[in-house]
C-alpha cells in the first residue's frame, strides 16, 4: 500500500473519536452520605442520563459515513487490473477468443479455476472494446465449436461466455486455433485477433502453430502451469474382476496411491498402483457384490482434478459387433476373406465381425448387433424383414448392398426397410456419377467419377421419396442414400460390392460410407463407452439421467454428455445404461508451447484502472441523505419524550 493510500485511510481513526468521547463523560463521581435525603424522592440525575447512547442510529450511520470518506480518500490509489488489447494504429479490431472448455481446465490456479478465471479474463477483453470492433468466441473443447460468429453485439458474446461451463471434454486446440483463424480472417476489419485462454495441456509435446494472417496472444500465462494429476478413464468388471484402466501425467504421480473399488458395503478390494503414466490395475474383490448393486473405481490421495478420480465399473462388454450377411454367390465367394469384411477391418480393426449367410429372422439375434450390413441378398423373406424392421426401429443401422443377386430376388422376397417398390438388375450403366450430388461424401467422392460398372440396379421413384441421396448416377437414378427408419437408419447403395460387377468396393467412397454406418451403430445403439462431448442420437423426447441430473434430448434425438460418468437413457418403456469417458490426455497437464508471436505483431497487456471511486462516492452521498433523515426523526422524537417527563 502506498503512502498516500495510507494517509487517506487514516481518516477511518475518525469513528472512534465519538465513542472515545462518550467513555471519558462516563467516569465515576464521588458518593457522599447525606441523611436528610432519605426524606426526598429519589430522581436520575439529569448527567447520568446523558452517559448513555441515546441516538445509536444517528451516531451508527455518520460512523459509517466517516468510513466511506477515508475510503473515498485511499480510492485514487487503489486499483484492479484488467486485460485490455493494444491499438497501435488506433484502428477498429476483429477480435476471435479462443477459450478452453475442456476437463484439464477444472485444474485450480489461485483462489479460482483455469475455466473461472479464463472466462473472467475473456469477459474483460469483451468489455474493453469499442464501437467499430467486432467479436467472435471459439470453444476449444473436442469438438472445437464456435459459440458466436464475428459481429459488433458485445452483449451476445458476453451472454455465451456467462453461460459456457468446463465441461470433461478432450482438448482441441489445433482445431480451435484453425477455426478461430478462418473466422478472424474473414472480417473487414483491418487489426484481426486471437486471445487464447487456455492451460494449453491436451497431452501434444509440439508448439502449436498460429493461424497465418493473424495475431495470436495468450494473455494469461498463470493458466499454463504443470500439475499432477491421475484419473480412471474406465473400469470394466466381470464377477469378482475389476479392470480400471488409470492415467497419469508422470509416473511419479501415482506414487503412494492406490485403487479402491466401492460398493454398497464399502471398500470390497484395492491395490496400489505402479510409478507408470499408463497401467491396467486389476481388483479382486473381497466378495462378490450383489446383483445390480452399482460399484465405483476411485483413486485415494488427491491431485490438481477431483473430479476424474472415480468412474463407474461397469460390465466388460466385447468390441462394436457388426454382422456381414453375404448371400451364395455374392463378393463373400471371390475371395478367401470377403471384401466386405477387408474394408469394415480396414476402417476399425477392433470390431467384433460376425459373417451369416443369410438375415437373422430371430429379433434376439439383432439385439446385440451395432450395424448389419447385406452383401447382395436376394430379398427378404416375410420373417427377416420384420426382424429388421424392429431392429431398425429401436435404433439399429442397417446397410444394404444391391447388386445382381438383388435383382434376382424370388416373389414375396422384398427389400423392406431398405426401399420401397421393385428392385431391377440392369446389365449396362453410365459412367461415372454427377459430380454436382456427391459433395456430401467428402473428398473420397473424387474416385466415383471414373466408375465403370458392368450393371446397376434401378429402383422406382419412390424408393428415395423420403431419403437423403448422397450420391447419383449420371443420369440422375440414386447410386447411394439413407433415411431414419424410426430410431435407426438404412444405407442403400445400387451397386453391390462384387469385383465382377465393378471396383466400388475398392474405392475410398466404399470406405466412407461404412464409415458413416460404423459411426452411427456407436452414437445410437453400439459402444456402451464412448468419450465425453460424443454426439449420442437418440429418439426425440428420450429422458436422460446423468452426473449432471435428468436432461431432454433435443427435438431431432440428439444427445451431448458433457461430464464423464455413468447415464441412464429411457426411451419409452426401454432403458438403456451408456458410460461417458474422459480422455486420458486431459490428467496430463504440462502445457504445450504457445504460438509464437512476431515482434511486430500486437498483442495486450494488464492494466490498470481505478474502480472504487464511483461506487463508494454513491455510498457517501446515500449516507448523507440518510443522516438527515434520522436527525429529522430525532428532533420529532425529543419534544414527545421531554412532554411524557
Amino acid at each position: 500500500m502506498s503512502f498516500g493510500a495510507a494517509l487517506g485511510l487514516l481518516v477511518a481513526l475518525g469513528v472512534s473519536l465519538p465513542v472515545v468521547a462518550h467513555l471519558l463523560r462516563r467516569r465515576r463521581t464521588e458518593t457522599r452520605a447525606f441523611p436528610p435525603a432519605r426524606l426526598v424522592p429519589t430522581a436520575t440525575p439529569a448527567a447520568r442520563r446523558r452517559a448513555h447512547l441515546e441516538d445509536r442510529a444517528l451516531l451508527a450511520v455518520r460512523a459509517a459515513g466517516v468510513l466511506a470518506l477515508a475510503v473515498l480518500g485511499a480510492a485514487p490509489f487503489v486499483t484492479c487490473s484488467r486485460l485490455e488489447l493494444d491499438r497501435p494504429s488506433g484502428s477498429a479490431l476483429a477480435v476471435v477468443i479462443v477459450i478452453d472448455d475442456s476437463m484439464s481446465m477444472k485444474a485450480t490456479a489461485g483462489s479460482l479455476t483455469r475455466f473461472a478465471r479464463a472466462r473472467r479474463g475473456a469477459l474483460e477483453i469483451v468489455s474493453s472494446l469499442r464501437d467499430g470492433d467486432v467479436v467472435g468466441v471459439v470453444a476449444a473443447g473436442a469438438p472445437a465449436r464456435m459459440l458466436v460468429a464475428p459481429s459488433p453485439a458485445r452483449d451476445v458474446a458476453a451472454r455465451a461466455l456467462e453461460g459456457l461451463e468446463a465441461s470433461d471434454r478432450a482438448t482441441a486446440l489445433d482445431d480451435a486455433l484453425a477455426l478461430a483463424g478462418t473466422l478472424a480472417r474473414g472480417a473487414e476489419q483491418p487489426e484481426r485477433r486471437i486471445v487464447l485462454l487456455s492451460d494449453l495441456a491436451d497431452g501434444s509435446d509440439k508448439p502449436l502453430d498460429a493461424p497465418s494472417g493473424v495475431s495470436t496472444w495468450t494473455p494469461d500465462a498463470s493458466l499454463a502451469e504443470a500439475r499432477p494429476d491421475c484419473g480412471i478413464v474406465r473400469a470394466e468388471g466381470r464377477g469378482r474382476e475389476v479392470r480400471a484402466s488409470v492415467a497419469c501425467g508422470r509416473g511419479e504421480h501415482a506414487d503412494g496411491r492406490r485403487v479402491e473399488v466401492v460398493g454398497p458395503t464399502g471398500v470390497l478390494g484395492f491395490v496400489a498402483l505402479k510409478a507408470e503414466p499408463r497401467q491396467d490395475a486389476e481388483i479382486v474383490l473381497s466378495d462378490s457384490p450383489p446383483a445390480g448393486a452399482n460399484l465405483t473405481a476411485r483413486l485415494t490421495g488427491s491431485d490438481a482434478i477431483a473430479d476424474d478420480d472415480s468412474a463407474p465399473v461397469t460390465s466388460r462388454s466385447a468390441a462394436l459387433s457388426v454382422a456381414v450377411v453375404s448371400s451364395p454367390g455374392s463378393s463373400a465367394t471371390e475371395r478367401r476373406v470377403p471384401v466386405v469384411e477387408e474394408a469394415l477391418g480396414a476402417l476399425d480393426e477392433t470390431l467384433a465381425i460376425r459373417p451369416a449367410f443369410s438375415p437373422p429372422e430371430a429379433p434376439e439375434a439383432l439385439a446385440s448387433l451395432a450395424v448389419v450390413v447385406l452383401d447382395d441378398p436376394p430379398g427378404l423373406t416375410p420373417e427377416a424383414r420384420a426382424a429388421l424392421r424392429g431392429y431398425v426401429e429401436r435404433g439399429g443401422v442397417a446397410v444394404a448392398l444391391l447388386g445382381a443377386h438383388a435383382g434376382a430376388a424370388i416373389l414375396g422376397n422384398t427389400f423392406e426397410p431398405f426401399v420401397t417398390g421393385a428392385v431391377r438388375w440392369a446389365t449396362s450403366a453410365p459412367r461415372g456419377v454427377d459430380e454436382a450430388s456427391v459433395a456430401a461424401l467428402g473428398v473420397t467422392a473424387a474416385g466415383l467419377v471414373e466408375l465403370a460398372p458392368k450393371g446397376r440396379v434401378l429402383l422406382d421413384e419412390r424408393a428415395t421419396a423420403d431419403a437423403t441421396v448422397l450420391a447419383r448416377w449420371s443420369d440422375g437414378h440414386p447410386l447411394v442414400f439413407t433415411r431414419r427408419v424410426g430410431r435407426g437408419r438404412v444405407y442403400v447403395t445400387t451397386l453391390g460390392a462384387s469385383l465382377d460387377e465393378s471396383d466400388l468396393a475398392l474405392r475410398p467412397a466404399f470406405l466412407e460410407i461404412l464409415g458413416r454406418a460404423l459411426a452411427d451403430g456407436r452414437a445410437l445403439r453400439g459402444d456402451v463407452r464412448s468419450a465425453v462431448g460424443t454426439r449420442w442420437r437418440l429418439s426425440p423426447g428420450a429422458r436422460v439421467t446423468g452426473p449432471s441430473g435428468e436432461r431432454s434430448a433435443s427435438a431431432d434425438g440428439e444427445f451431448i454428455p458433457l461430464r464423464a460418468g455413468l447415464y441412464a437413457v429411457r426411451v419409452g418403456e426401454e432403458l438403456e445404461a451408456r458410460v461417458a469417458e474422459i480422455d486420458e490426455r486431459e490428467v496430463s497437464l504440462t502445457p504445450r508451447a504457445a504460438p509464437a508471436r512476431a515482434p511486430t505483431q500486437a498483442g495486450g497487456a494488464n492494466v490498470s484502472r481505478v474502480e472504487l471511486s464511483p461506487y463508494v462516492a454513491w455510498a457517501l452521498l446515500a449516507l448523507l441523505t440518510a443522516e438527515g433523515v434520522v436527525r429529522r426523526l430525532t428532533r420529532d422524537r425529543a419534544p414527545r419524550e421531554a412532554g411524557a417527563r
